[in-house]
């Protein structure tokens, strides 16, 4: 086995490529501390295609899957619910979402930025604001005094 990249990563895999496609994950997933509510087992924080996700450790005999909440509080109106890779309701964001509400406009969340020069801005999808959020050791500092 040795190290390849990916667009997703490190991982490991078999040096016969092409004709041995083994393929595994570089780090082991972490426990989650919860437990799988069909077979009893732990569910382990896994990465997929479609990002980060919770799965039962005894798969492939236990199937089940959890979708990871963002905690953020879903802003489409007639629905309590909250943001996660595949809500139930019809609500999509692109990027990573932040429950600090719009400056401008009062939107309940703003989102990171896409470029990663500008990672540390955040974006309102309603009215496009972008601002620099303050850093929190700052805040603590201030607090302090």
């Amino acid at each position: 086995m040795v190290i390849k990249w990916s667009r997703r990563g490190r991982f490991l895999a078999c040096s016969g490529f092409p004709e041995c496609k083994n393929a595994k994950p570089l780090e082991a997933p972490e426990n989650s501390g919860k437990k799988c509510p069909k077979c009893g087992g732990d569910l382990l924080v896994k990465s997929g295609r479609y990002g980060r996700f919770l799965g039962c450790s005894n798969y492939p005999k236990c199937k089940h899957l959890e979708p990871i909440s963002t905690g953020v509080k879903c802003p489409q109106d007639g629905c309590d619910g909250e943001l996660i890779d595949y809500p139930d309701c019809k609500f999509r964001l692109t990027r990573r979402p932040e429950p600090i509400p719009c400056d401008q406009c009062g939107y309940p969340l703003l989102v990171h930025s896409t470029k990663a020069e500008d990672d540390d801005y955040l974006t309102c999808p309603n009215c496009k604001a972008t601002i620099k959020p303050e850093p929190q050791s700052a805040a603590t500092v201030d607090s302090n005094e």
